[in-house]
């Protein structure tokens, strides 16, 4: 007994001692995060206990440059400090200060220039600014001694609150308001300030001794913020103002219909409503007028530089060249290594300088160094192509790689009319892709370069005549014999005339049409105005069968022989909710449904929430270097593309291939609600024993006769810790539930009910596992013997909890993935299509009509 009371006394003594020590940590030299891997087009990732979501929680390709204050071209990395890094205590259970939750107050500033600086990393300072906005109670007298923070410091009460509440402290006697917080001690920080279940972290770089370990696992578990890629979890990484602004919404519950209510117009100079952090500050920041913090001291020149040395630039981010010292405009880039030569010392510590290419400027001091001869430290480089053949007005995606600072790498074309890159998407600091534009037949060598005008690659693009049809489709992809519909091409300006052929089916015809529509998208790039024709042709079909139709188009009277080819499927009755095993393709319901989902890109850009996936249109993600694709997409051209990419294109295929490889019956709701899913999460997820939710619905069988006396065989062969195999004691999801059955499990199934209402979609099996007798749904449970799968039978307690888990993007739950989710279960359980367009759903749109059972890290978003 007396060595049980000596154990606890110590632990009490240690757990004092070490919540009153700082949470300061040393931060990686240049560390930055690691880009995330997309799931081909998709954003959305099953949240499944225990399996990190692979995006990072920022797009690299915003990791651009915000202060001023910073000549560093993606800013210098913070001085390491020689104190030693601080082991920090668990996780606390009870939160050292409450935080308000649940309001829409904001809790950020902008600055007084107008800007947010959404980029730029957050400091301890800001840090302890945006958790003393959020006290419930501010604690009264709080005061700090800090031997760099003045009592006239502008963050002084707040860093005096978060060092009296052990929220935050120092080293030294030292608070270091300036420096960058790491993504650790953040998550320390939070920790401190909410109460938090006990949790558990997998991430390599954080094992069970790290310093905190225990706030990390404690903010995964809540969904707040997530690991790379590559499975690390990046503690030492910095964190910028825009990612904060993210996880506080979450941690804060802000996701409500009320989330970012203000965010019609642009708050701030630097955020424009394409940022993807927009609505995220939208909701926590107000451009009130407030001091910036005061801007560090230049630091000295280097000495021994005289008019005339040549100096080598030393900063592996790459260094700005300004107009004027300080304040200047910035007139380039020039990378790491790059000779230059000085022309004036006059305004030290900056320095008056001459490139190689001849461009003069001001830069720095202190990022350049004497060069004393030896290696120049030139910029590497390289191209994905050497040559490209493209069409006229079409773009592709050309990739290039530089050793560092790739921003200021520099593109040229020997003739501009031919073909030039019109802009670029950076994703890291060493990778770009430019996007070359068609202008006019002809030849063109692109050259790359670095800042010092150094060629590191050349691409020749041949660029050959416009194609005749851009797109060409049907207004509806399946249509009931004898009613009319639209065939529709997509044309140049330089047309005047489309013809459409039936090329295959069970009639035959030709129709033509001089009737159009003009349209047109202004580019944001420089690019040229974008200007089609839209050609409609009303027809009627009166045999069912599948047509094939070829789209031709005239320029001066005279007709292609280049085609586009789509296909029409024609039948005697259309209906969406009856299970058959006909074959099956993506509907333009369907199709308007992942329209409103996605919404529409105008001109290609990185995805907003995983770098290295360009998307234009609606979702559509220009996944290889060296692919062509129109951009600067007209809203009809964007929908045109959706229909090539989703029904034409592989994710219509792959759900017919997985229907018909298993003898489906599957309706059309359901084919449609299953093409949505796998356009965001990826084709690869629909096959046997790809994932529980393809599981499930194999699964979902006809009914077998079981009782007592004639028990049927099955085995538990899906379900996870979020979407466990419950045992209920009566068929519904609201009775007490007698416990869970694992995976593996062997069950003999003793009676079924089938319940199909206008609000009820379920399958129970009676079993018995562990002692106990009850329910259990069906699509978790394999029968023995074969079966004929029957979506008639589906069963929405077990898929529709499974559907609504893939709802986490950039490391958080999203609620537009939550909603997106719950549109696409209305479809397949009930067909209903109407909810699934937030526009004309209205509140409908986010509300649970049918009462499915949400995951619990989303429960919070369940309205009924």
């Amino acid at each position: 007994m007396r060595i049980r009371w000596m154990k606890l006394l110590t632990a009490l003594f240690m757990a004092v001692l070490m919540a009153v020590l700082p949470i300061y940590a040393v931060a990686e030299e240049g560390a930055e995060p690691i880009t995330g891997q997309q799931q081909e087009n998709g954003e959305a990732q099953p949240d499944h206990s225990g399996e990190e979501p692979e995006e990072p929680i920022m797009k690299e390709e915003d990791k651009e440059e915000e202060n001023e204050e910073e000549e560093d071209a993606d800013g210098p990395a913070p001085e390491e400090s020689d104190d030693e890094e601080y082991i920090a205590p668990q996780a606390p259970r009870a939160a050292l200060a409450k935080l308000r939750t649940g309001g829409h107050e904001p809790y950020m500033n902008g600055f007084s220039d107008g800007r947010f600086k959404p980029n730029a990393t957050i400091t301890r300072a800001e840090v302890a600014q945006v958790m003393y906005n959020l006290l419930e109670t501010k604690p009264e007298g709080a005061s700090a001694s800090f031997s760099d923070v003045s009592s006239r410091y502008w963050a002084y009460p707040a860093i005096a609150a978060m060092s009296t509440l052990n929220v935050m402290t120092g080293t030294d006697g030292r608070f270091r308001p300036g420096e960058p917080i790491t993504r650790a001690e953040f998550v320390v920080v939070l920790s401190r300030c909410f109460d938090l279940e006990k949790g558990s972290a997998s991430f390599p770089d954080v094992p069970d001794t790290h310093w905190a370990y225990e706030a990390i696992a404690a903010v995964q578990q809540k969904g707040w913020i997530a690991g790379y890629s590559n499975g690390n979890f990046g503690p030492d990484d910095n964190l910028q103002r825009c990612q904060v602004a993210r996880i506080m919404n979450s941690a804060l519950e802000r996701r409500d219909d009320s989330f970012a209510a203000n965010s019609d117009k642009q708050k701030f100079t630097d955020v424009p409503k394409s940022h993807w952090a927009f609505k995220e500050i939208a909701e926590a920041a107000e451009p009130v007028e407030q001091p910036d913090p005061p801007t560090p001291p230049d630091p000295p020149a280097p000495g021994g530089i005289q008019v005339g040395s040549i100096v080598q630039v030393n900063s592996d981010n790459g260094l700005n060249v300004r107009k004027a010292p300080v304040d200047g405009a910035i007139i380039t880039a020039v990378p790491n290594g790059t000779l230059l030569t000085v022309t004036d010392i006059s305004k030290s510590p900056w320095l008056g300088i001459r490139t190689q290419s001849g461009v003069t400027g001001f830069v720095l001091g202190d990022y350049v160094k004497l060069y004393t001869g030896g290696n120049s430290g030139t910029q590497s480089g390289s191209l994905s192509a050497s040559s490209l053949s493209m069409r006229q007005y079409m773009s592709a995606r050309l990739d290039a790689t530089a050793g560092s600072n790739v921003k200021a790498m520099k593109w040229t074309s020997s003739n501009d009319s031919v073909a030039r890159v019109g802009y670029t998407i950076n994703y890291s600091g060493t990778k770009q892709s430019a996007i070359v534009y068609a202008g006019s037949p002809g030849t063109a060598v692109l050259t790359y370069s670095d800042g010092a005008g150094n060629k590191k690659g050349t691409c020749t693009v041949t660029v050959t005549a416009a194609e005749p049809i851009r797109f060409a489709y049907p207004s509806e992809s399946i249509v009931q014999k004898g009613r009319s519909f639209d065939l529709i091409a997509i044309t140049d300006s330089g047309r005047d005339g489309v013809r459409f052929d039936i090329a295959g089916g069970p009639e035959s015809g030709s129709y033509t049409t001089t009737s159009y529509t003009s349209e047109s998208n202004a580019s944001e790039h420089g690019l040229p105005t974008n200007s089609t024709k839209v050609f409609k042709k009303n027809v009627t079909f009166n045999n069912a069968g599948t047509y094939t139709i070829r789209a031709y188009s005239s320029k001066g009277g005279s007709y292609s022989s280049e085609y586009a080819e789509f296909t029409v499927q024609v039948k005697n009755s259309v209906s969406y909710t009856e299970a058959t095993s006909e074959t099956r393709r993506l509907s333009s319901l369907g199709m308007r449904e992942i329209k409103n989902f996605e919404g529409v890109v105008h001109e290609v850009e990185d995805d907003r929430l995983v770098a290295g996936n360009p998307t234009v249109g609606c979702g559509y993600v220009v996944a290889h270097a060296n692919d062509t694709f129109y951009n600067n997409l007209t809203d009809t051209e964007a929908y045109a593309l959706l229909v090539e990419k989703a029904d034409e294109g592989v994710y219509a295929r792959a759900v017919e291939n997985f229907r018909k490889k298993h003898n489906i019956k599957m309706s059309q709701a359901q084919f449609d609600a299953l093409v949505s899913w796998v356009y965001n999460v990826g084709t690869g997820y629909i096959g046997q024993d790809e994932s529980d939710a393809a599981n499930m619905i194999l699964n979902m069988v006809a009914p077998p006769n079981a009782s007592a006396s004639n028990p049927v065989s099955g085995v538990v062969n899906t379900g996870s810790s979020d979407n466990p195999a419950v045992l209920y004691a009566f068929t519904t999801s609201t009775s007490r539930k007698l416990g869970t059955v694992p995976r593996g499990a062997s069950l003999k199934i003793v009676d079924v009910r089938v319940v199909r209402t206008d609000m009820k979609q379920e399958v129970w099996y009676k079993t018995s596992y562990n002692g106990k007798t009850g329910w259990v749904g069906s699509g978790y449970v394999k029968l023995s013997g074969s079966r004929q799968v029957d979506l008639t039978y589906a069963d929405s307690t077990s898929l529709a909890t499974e559907l609504l888990l893939w709802h986490i993007a950039g490391g958080a739950v999203t609620p537009g993935l939550v909603y997106r989710r719950l549109a696409e279960c209305k479809m397949f359980f009930f067909g209903n299509y109407n909810e699934g367009n937030s526009a004309a759903a209205g509140a409908a749109y986010r509300t649970n009509t049918y009462g499915f059972v949400y995951p619990e890290r989303c429960a919070y978003l369940d309205r009924r």
